[in-house]
Formats: C-alpha cells, sequence, structure tokens
C-alpha cells in the first residue's frame, strides 16, 4: 500500500519529462564502429530504434555476419582456418553465392563494389531473405559440414 508520501519520494519515472536535447536521434551514429565489419553491419541492419523491425534471429546473423561461419570464428580465434569445407573463405556471402553445399539457395554473387548496394536489396527482398533464413537454418543443423578441413 503506497502512501502520499511514498508517492512524493518515489516519482513514476512515466512522469518525469525526458532532456530530448539529450537522447540523440540517431544513436548509431554515436556508436564507435571500428574497422571493416563494423560499417558493415552499420550499413545494412536496420537503424536503432523504438519501433521493433521484422527480422529474425536468421536475418540478423547473415548480415551482421555474426554467426557459424569460419571467418567470423577465425577473427576470434574460436577456429583455426577460415576456410569453409568446400575450400572457399566461409563468410555468409560465400555461403549465399558460391558454395556447394548451399547449392539449393544460391543468389547471383555481386560485383565487388556492389557488394553493399546488394546486402540492401537482398535484406528488402522478401525471397531473399527467405533464401537466407533457409542457408542459417541449414548451416546450424550440419555444423560438421561446414567445419574446414
Amino acid at each position: 500500500m503506497k502512501t502520499h508520501e511514498q508517492v512524493r519520494i518515489f516519482p513514476n519515472f512515466v512522469t518525469i519529462p525526458a532532456e530530448s536535447h539529450l537522447i540523440p536521434t540517431d544513436l548509431t551514429s554515436t556508436l564507435p564502429i571500428h574497422g571493416d565489419t563494423g560499417r558493415k553491419i552499420c550499413n545494412n541492419m536496420p537503424s536503432i530504434s523504438l519501433r521493433p523491425t521484422n527480422w529474425i534471429r536468421e536475418d540478423v546473423i547473415f548480415f551482421s555476419q555474426h554467426g557459424p561461419f569460419p571467418a567470423y570464428l577465425k577473427r576470434f580465434h574460436l577456429s583455426d582456418s577460415d576456410y569453409c569445407n568446400c575450400g572457399g573463405i566461409g563468410t555468409a556471402l560465400h555461403y549465399a553465392t558460391e558454395c556447394i553445399y548451399t547449392v539449393s539457395w544460391h543468389m547471383r554473387r555481386p560485383a565487388p563494389n556492389f557488394e553493399q548496394e546488394w546486402l540492401k536489396r537482398v535484406a528488402k527482398n522478401l525471397v531473399s531473405r527467405q533464401k537466407i533464413h533457409e542457408i542459417i537454418k541449414f548451416i546450424s543443423e550440419n555444423r560438421h559440414l561446414f567445419r574446414p578441413p
């Protein structure tokens, strides 16, 4: 049971007005992003907001490139090699475009200078995202196929 004194001492945080000029409108502009990988993630993922996105786990894994990819695991010394079992460098783009184990879901590989634009278009295309979901699920279920030789 709350008394009037408790309400005065511990105000409801919802009633306290926020200092809107102190809150950045685009939080991604204030985040320190170093290196090549961080910039790719920042460019492809939806910006930080209070509205929910329609991205699921597989989308985040693919576009952030933080998942069961040998190149990612090697970067953090969780694997000895960054190569896929098929011989290519095991990145998210490799699995989506050229790995022999994911031929059923391949998409056309972009030219290196159009890779960012390709990723943005894939992120907006529901059919491409469904292929990505299937690739990530397949990799997760068959990790033994994707370990380096």
